[in-house]
């Protein structure tokens, strides 16, 4: 199998959330860069990307350019094409725009390897879950006044959140940043676990004071309390709470989670799957978090289903987000709540359809607001329906060496 064409596309979408309710609807938009790569065997693997700036065209051009480069490779040796693109962006990896690009090129290629032998891409990845839980993200941020997360938190509840988000770290003092996590906690009670990011805006001695101050208040974690590269810092913070402190969002490539576990600066791994580029890389974190006893939660950033996919097929997952992560330390304060809830809770169920969606056609992606940038030297793609095949261990695997395969 080769890839003989590529489809590149910017995407504006509106962007409201529809957990927010009796606030004024946002007016902006949102970009998001897509990739379709097609194959000679009729398969076409879909990927996201997104960047939230005014680099998103600089993004799409680097996309291009890495869909471009890996014309004429077998899609299903996304070890080897990771590598290729890596030697080709030379001292520019392995962060920034390239580990965003290369996220989706990495996605588009899972997403082929799932159709060619018609089973979704977190079979592949292990198949160990059928559905993961989601939290409540995005809808009690930080401009919300106290009165708004006061109703908002109850709301969510009846709508069957068992988990859900809010934001600190504005407020003018300390007693306020107090103030509003306790009106959240009281708002929706003890069952329904709570989480706080800060989005690095203390300092580290803020952390801790704050943090000592709110741990009655029993949070699942507190994220990203500090700037995310002090890893000293955060792991003062870890050491000086009993709160479990959650990071890695805003880190790219792998190699800074190396740092984050091995000074156990946090108890939690948060994985950004555009940031870290793509679920080969994501898989390769979820091993480092396992086997330094770390539980990770998937920040989806705004690929829900691509998280969705790697975080059924692992088994250190604790969900996505909108999802819950645990560790040893979470699990402690958990069973010091004696929580016993017994409400339903919303949970993201996994598709019995090949790859990461069960259309590939243009249908998947909404006409408003498209750009659109095609390569086609070879054939066009197919109806997007998966065709038999097979793949060998060590393709399943990456298919960093060996021989390329025959057409």
């Amino acid at each position: 199998m080769k890839i003989t064409h590529t489809t590149t596309r910017v995407l504006r979408m509106p962007a409201d959330n529809p957990l927010v309710v009796g606030l004024p609807a946002p007016t902006d938009t949102r970009e998001f860069v897509t990739l379709e790569l097609g194959t000679d065997q009729g398969l076409t693997g879909v990927g996201l990307t997104f960047f939230g700036g005014a680099l998103t065209p600089a993004l799409k051009v680097a996309v291009d350019t890495l869909a471009q480069l890996v014309m004429g490779d077998d899609p299903t040796q996304v070890e080897a094409i990771t590598g290729k693109a890596r030697r080709a962006a030379g001292s520019s990896g392995p962060g920034g725009i390239f580990a965003l690009a290369l996220s989706a090129v990495d996605m588009a290629c899972w997403d082929i390897k799932g159709k060619a032998v018609g089973q979704s891409v977190c079979a592949l990845l292990g198949g160990l879950r059928d559905r993961v839980p989601t939290y409540a993200s995005g809808a009690l941020m930080r401009p919300h006044p106290v009165k708004y997360l006061a109703e908002a938190g109850p709301r969510l509840v009846g709508m069957g959140f068992r988990q859900m988000k809010m934001q600190c770290g504005s407020e003018p003092t300390v007693a306020a940043s107090v103030e509003r996590v306790r009106v959240m906690r009281e708002a929706i009670g003890p069952d329904v676990d709570l989480m706080c990011d800060i989005n690095q805006l203390w300092s580290v001695n803020q952390a801790i004071e704050i943090g000592r101050r709110i741990e009655p208040y029993h949070l699942y974690w507190l994220e990203d309390p500090t700037a995310h590269d002090d890893y000293p810092g955060l792991a003062r913070i870890a050491d000086a709470l009993t709160t479990p402190i959650a990071a890695g969002e805003y880190h790219y490539g792998i190699v800074p989670f190396r740092h984050l576990l091995e000074r156990r600066s946090i108890d939690i791994v948060m994985i950004d799957l555009l940031r870290v580029g793509g679920i080969t890389q994501w898989m390769k974190v979820a091993g480092m978090a396992e086997v330094t006893h770390h539980r990770q939660v998937d920040r989806l950033g705004h690929s829900r289903d691509l998280h969705h996919a790697v975080d059924e097929g692992r088994g250190n997952g604790r969900g996505v987000q909108p999802a819950g992560g645990e560790s040893p330390r979470a699990r402690d304060a958990r069973a010091s709540r004696g929580r016993h809830s017994q409400r339903p809770d919303r949970r993201v169920h996994a598709v019995d359809a090949p790859a990461l969606r069960g259309d590939t056609g243009h249908r998947a992606w909404p006409a408003r607001g498209a750009e659109e940038t095609r390569a086609r030297p070879g054939l066009r793609s197919g109806d997007g329906q998966a065709l038999p095949g097979r793949l060998t261990v060590s393709k399943a695997l990456g298919g960093l060496g060996g021989a390329p395969s025959p057409p």
